[in-house]
């Protein structure tokens, strides 16, 4: 198994042509019987913080979905979702200008100046981008741009908030990625400017403080892929998600999500119905959840892998974020002048 490590300074290209995508994960799919290498980084103060910002807020103001809504199963979706393909959101809710700023579009930048989407991230420092790390199985991260603030490609966005598109400057990648068993499905982008995360409408996601967020009964995950059985969306979307405990991920699903997912993982979705779900096109998104004072939003998940999209018994699967906050504050102090909102 290759292991691809970026570090700071090091390396500012990446490169995984050599890394197959592969086929759709199901019980036949290439197993790697090497249990999972964690990374220890000791705990880290984050980097400075700007006491005036504060993260996971926005200015929306119209319908919220109500939780009882969530998970509630629409038509089913049988388009296919695999390892290594950016593996969106079946049907879901088309989402507001001023909702969830921290969502970014991922697209390559063409040699002829075309721009294609290809995965999501999540906005979470003046200068880093969580996403995952299959996303960039073929890509290359010197044609990668960052486009914050987008929510309809189809349409110029307006003249006092437009779209906000900043080149990628290097691409971090946990050193312990599996791209076999999607272990450590987890990079951070790095931008070649900062992002004026003072604005609302450019506001950063919080980290959580530690794992008991992942204990909320329900999640959000946003993005632009497929719904249905169409292509995937022009138009950013947004659903609500049951989340799953570990016991249920692994005892209540098909058999070999026991095999394959670990504690460093995360499940959403209705287990009986199916239904609601990441699709493709929607990887290195975020899972979220509303939290504390205000109902801020805290990242909990990174869209990583599932098999096919909205099935019964296969829930999708979510880079469990409390479980690199060490390795993440790390990175994110190694950065000059990077700043995180309070």
């Amino acid at each position: 198994m290759d292991v691809f490590t970026i570090q700071n300074g090091q390396k500012e290209e990446s490169d995984f042509t050599k890394v197959s995508e592969h086929p759709e994960i199901n019980e036949e799919s290439p197993f790697d019987p090497t249990p999972i290498i964690t990374h220890f980084v000791p705990k880290p103060t984050p980097a400075a913080v700007i006491s005036t910002c504060r993260c996971g807020e926005h200015e929306f103001n119209g319908t919220r979905t109500d939780v009882k809504d969530c998970g509630e199963r629409p038509l089913n979706d049988n388009s296919q979702r695999s390892f290594g393909q950016t593996a969106l959101v079946e049907d879901g809710t088309f989402t507001d200008k001023s909702q969830f700023p921290w969502v970014v579009a991922l697209v390559e930048r063409k040699a002829n100046g075309s721009a294609i989407h290809f995965c999501g991230g999540t906005l979470i420092s003046s200068k880093l981008i969580l996403t995952a790390t299959h996303c960039f199985a073929r890509r290359k991260i010197s044609q990668t741009e960052v486009w914050l603030n987008e929510r309809n490609f189809l349409l110029v966005t307006d003249v006092d908030h437009p779209t906000l598109k900043i080149k990628a400057q290097r691409l971090i990648v946990h050193p312990n990625y599996n791209p076999i068993m999607n272990y450590n499905d987890i990079s951070l982008v790095e931008l070649s400017e900062h992002v004026q995360i003072e604005e609302r409408y450019l506001r950063p996601i919080c980290l959580p403080k530690d794992e008991s967020y992942d204990l909320k009964e329900y999640a959000y995950t946003a993005g632009w892929g497929r719904s249905k059985k169409g292509p995937k969306s022009d138009k950013l979307r947004h659903v609500c998600l049951p989340l799953l405990s570990h016991e249920d991920c692994t005892e209540k699903t098909v058999h070999y999500y026991k095999t394959r997912v670990n504690e460093f993982m995360i499940c959403a979705g209705d287990i009986k119905n199916g239904g609601r779900d990441s699709c493709p096109g929607d990887s290195g998104g975020p899972l979220f959840v509303e939290a504390g004072e205000g109902d801020r939003h805290f990242v909990v998940g990174v869209v990583s892998w599932g098999e096919q999209c909205g099935l019964k018994r296969r829930p999708g699967i979510y880079t469990r974020v409390s479980k690199y906050l060490p390795w993440i504050y790390q990175q994110a102090k190694l950065i000059d002048d990077n700043k995180l909102c309070e």
